[in-house]
């Protein structure tokens, strides 16, 4: 009978009790890995476009436009409001300029802070136009002046008229102060006369008047037919409407140019 001396470094004998035994030998230990495919596989080559089908190009992805401040920002289909959000605002009325903006008449556009002498000037020089804007300072120059013009005519005017009148009523009353030489009458026919031409230089502006309020409540951002209150016996309405600063809406009153 033939022993097998055992491997080296392995003890002879059985294991002492409470040693761990060793791992089993490896059976595969000192065999040569495979070599790696020398001929890999080729890559995949494009499949060219079928005839008549369009080339297809990669998409580029669109960069998203940030909302705009109050505007409401859209939902997906279906999606429902979160609790405590307000209802999406919508839009009536005045919507602004078209796209591109209006072209209208620049000499419709308001003046802010012209002067009186610039205020008058244009109070006449638009007579009766009723489209466009005034500002406010075109509109209270205007009548303020106009308005102080008025006053100081009918007072010069009731100057000689009440002496006229006053020396025609100590002469017929048997005083010989003014009788004989006519001045009571002269002095009442000058006072008539400026008297009458004071009322014809107010037939002349009621016209330039009434457009400039019609402008400025354009300006302003109302209908110029808001004036046809003052008819109706409620001039103070059109006329604290006339206080009221500009609003760009009232844009859309000015004449659009061909």
């Amino acid at each position: 009978m033939t022993v097998t001396p055992p491997p080296p470094g392995q003890p002879v004998g059985p294991p002492p009790e409470g040693s761990i035994p060793p791992p089993p030998p490896n059976p595969y230990a000192g065999v040569p890995a495979q070599p790696a495919d020398p001929y890999p596989a080729a890559p995949a080559q494009p499949q060219p476009p079928q005839y008549g089908a369009a080339p297809q190009y990669p998409q580029q992805p669109q960069p998203q436009q940030p909302p705009q401040y109050g505007q409401p920002q859209p939902q997906p289909y279906g999606a429902q409001p979160q609790y405590g959000a307000p209802p999406p605002q919508q839009q009536y009325g005045y919507q602004g300029p078209p796209p591109g903006g209006w072209c209208t008449d620049p000499d419709d556009a308001p003046r802010p802070g012209v002067g009186p002498k610039e205020a008058l000037r244009l109070f006449f020089r638009k007579y009766a136009r009723f489209t466009g804007r005034a500002s406010r300072s075109e509109f209270w120059w205007p009548m303020l002046l106009l308005s102080l013009a008025l006053i100081v005519v009918y007072i010069i005017a009731w100057i000689p008229l009440g002496i006229g009148i006053g020396m025609e009523a100590a002469a017929s009353s048997g005083t010989s102060y003014g009788a004989s030489s006519g001045g009571g009458v002269a002095l009442m026919v000058l006072g008539g006369v400026i008297m009458g031409l004071c009322v014809l230089a107010s037939w002349a502006v009621i016209i330039p008047s009434i457009a400039v309020m019609w402008r400025r409540l354009h300006d302003a951002g109302f209908s110029g037919l808001f004036y046809l209150l003052s008819l109706a016996g409620l001039g103070i309405v059109p006329l604290i409407m006339c206080v009221f600063e500009s609003k760009p809406e009232g844009q859309r009153y000015d004449r659009v140019l061909p």
